[in-house]
């Protein structure tokens, strides 16, 4: 099946970056039969043996410059697999040399960062989009269309109210990251765990949402054992309540409510299958598999485990938006630059002013 995939496309990619990321996404370029054009490193040791080990001598392009790389190296769109904190440069430096960005788990340290691409995006009219599994998984797109449209599901009804809960169990990590970096939290970053949380929410509820609760607690040193509570709402109507927890290992749960019952998704960001619950019937498990297999036209077998298969899909839907053009996906509201935005306008607020009842 990624055969018949890739005959139907001309897409070759240029990665940046040649660590641990980038040879775990080769492996899965190879399986779609995408060609790999070029790999930038400053590690020239590190990008050639990733070519002797995927085999692509002859195909693929080592590049010890940067500038050299730009100029010389033609694909369509580039792959960023480097440091969170190179992300900016790299996205704002691809779209300037009229390339389009996949950037994996995106991260700005500031606001004024994100203008920055914001503006290189606008003047460029390049895209840009962030393969992150808790914004982009079939199942969160499955049920956004319903939820952002304001449709009835099939069988629960109305949605009336989506719940995500969202954990890590070493909160060390995080607090690690923001000393390492750096980081005023007044910036509005978008950290690893909350902000994540709530990509998910406005990944379900589209970009027109509001804060109208919120507890989150969170100062530099990032206080270890708080819970982080927030209540989005759409204009629908619909609302999201995430719960945040820096001191237990929870699994990603989803569970969105209706009139006449309830869905019900562990590990939400990596799922193909979801529990159908009715007026309190034992839950009905519905494994969406083979349907997001023959949307996609990959098979899951094809693939080591489901993170692979989700980010195969994320390949896919960005070809998708490179078909469409600039002007098509922000009619369409479908460059998923415009829900990272939304994270950092909400997350901005709630650290800005902690408020509630709002």
């Amino acid at each position: 099946m990624a055969d018949s995939v890739a005959d139907s496309h001309g897409y070759g990619v240029a990665i940046i970056g040649a660590g641990a990321m980038s040879r775990e996404r080769i492996k899965i370029y190879k399986a779609l039969n995408r060609p790999i054009t070029a790999i930038y490193s400053h590690h020239t040791d590190k990008a050639v043996a990733l070519v002797e080990e995927f085999g692509l001598t002859g195909q693929t392009k080592v590049f010890d410059s940067i500038s050299s790389f730009w100029e010389y190296e033609k694909s369509s769109y580039v792959y960023i697999a480097t440091s969170n904190d190179s992300h900016c440069n790299y996205a704002t430096e691809a779209m300037l040399h009229d390339r389009n960005v996949l950037v994996e788990q995106m991260m700005v340290c500031s606001i004024s960062e994100l203008a920055k691409i914001h503006e290189c995006l606008k003047n460029s009219k390049k895209i840009i989009m962030e393969a992150n599994p808790t914004l982009t998984s079939p199942l969160l797109n499955s049920f956004g269309e319903v939820i952002r449209g304001h449709e009835s599901f099939e069988d629960i009804g109305r949605p009336t109210n989506v719940c995500i809960s969202l954990g890590k169990s070493n909160p060390k990590f995080v607090r690690d990251d923001f000393l390492r970096y750096k980081i005023n939290l007044s910036d509005g970053v978008l950290f690893n765990l909350g902000g994540y949380a709530i990509g998910a929410a406005v990944s379900l509820l589209g970009t027109h949402v509001e804060v109208v609760n919120s507890h989150l607690d969170i100062s530099r040193e990032y206080h270890v054992g708080v819970n982080a509570h927030i209540i989005l709402r759409n204009r629908f109507g619909v609302s999201v309540t995430i719960t945040i927890s820096n001191v237990s290992n929870l699994p990603c749960v989803l569970d969105i409510g209706g009139t006449n019952g309830f869905y019900f998704a562990r590990d939400f960001i990596h799922a193909q299958s979801y529990n159908c619950c009715m007026n309190g019937d034992a839950p009905e498990a519905r494994d969406l598999t083979s349907r997001f297999d023959k949307e996609s036209g990959i098979c899951r077998k094809t693939f080591e485990n489901d993170s692979e298969y989700n980010f195969a899909m994320q390949i896919l839907q960005f070809e998708k938006l490179q078909e469409n053009g600039y002007d098509s996906c922000m009619a369409g509201n479908r460059n998923h630059f415009k829900e990272s935005k939304a994270v950092f306008r909400i997350i901005t607020e709630v650290m800005a002013n902690n408020y509630s009842d709002v």
